[in-house]
Order: C-alpha cells, then structure tokens, then sequence
C-alpha cells in the first residue's frame, strides 16, 4: 500500500499553484491585434516597422508629446508588476511608464535605452484601490519610443 502515495507523488507536484505562471490582466499586450482597442489613446499609434518591434507584428510608437493608457481592476491590498519592453529612438532621450489612481499616490519608471530593454514598476494597492491606470509617455525630445510586450501581473 505505501507504493501507492509513491506513485502519485509526480502529479502532485504538476497540481502545484507555484507551478502555474501569472496571466496578464492586460488583453492584448504585444498589440498583435494591430490597434490600441481598449487603451486611452494620446496620439499614439501602432507600428509594425520590424526595428520598433520586440516580439511579434506590432507595437506602439510614441513621438514626443504622446502616449496611451490602460484602466485596469485591481484588489485591495495586493501587490502588482506592471511590466514592458520599451526603448528610444536617440541616445540621451527616454519615455516614462506608471501607475495612476493608488491611494498612495503616482509611482513611475523611465526607460532610456537605444535597445529594448524590459521596465519595471511594482505596487502594491491601498485598502480603497480598485483600479488603476497604467501609462506609458514620451514627452520630451525630438525621437520616438516603442512600447512592446506589456503586462500587470499579480506578484506572489
């Protein structure tokens, strides 16, 4: 009888939750759906020129003065990572991401490699926090950045 628990045993360990990974509670973040449907949109665009891309067909351009926000549901009480892979046009530039609506008030990353480079933001909401909004701007320079690859995970 003790072979029984014995067999059994590798299961248990693909059962696991550790072993699941976290789901993105952003739709579409590699932007493959070739539009910002969803997004609060601010002059940015989608492109599919293979440079501004990190994975896939398509990601969002950001000229300088623009940019694109999701509203995302949260839990109280939970902790976060909003996360993207993102680079600039030109050296010396850089373009910003966040997290809007925390009790806690903004918290915000910069990025400012000519390569992608993955930036990210961790939170953790407030008693009252229900939702947020994640942000990603270029807003000053002459060159753009692209955005790719974007996720909010709940982090264990």
């Amino acid at each position: 009888m003790r072979l029984i628990p014995l067999l059994f045993a590798p299961f248990a360990l693909l059962a696991s939750p550790a072993a699941t990974p976290s789901v993105s509670l952003i739709p579409d973040g590699g932007f493959e759906s070739g539009n910002l449907e969803g997004f609060a949109v601010y002059g940015a665009r989608i492109t599919k020129a293979p440079a501004e891309v990190f994975l896939g067909g398509h990601a969002v351009r950001l000229n300088p003065g623009t940019g694109f926000a999701y509203n995302a549901s949260v839990k109280p009480n939970t902790r976060y990572t909003f996360s993207l892979q993102g680079r600039v046009e030109r050296e010396g530039e850089y373009f910003r991401i966040g997290v809007n609506g925390l009790q806690a008030g903004t918290i915000n990353e910069g990025g400012n490699q000519t390569a992608f480079q993955k930036t990210i933001v961790h939170f953790t909401t407030g008693p009252q926090d229900r939702r947020v909004d994640l942000f990603a701007f270029k807003d000053v320079g002459e060159g753009a950045a692209f955005i790719d690859e974007i996720s909010l995970v709940e982090s264990r």
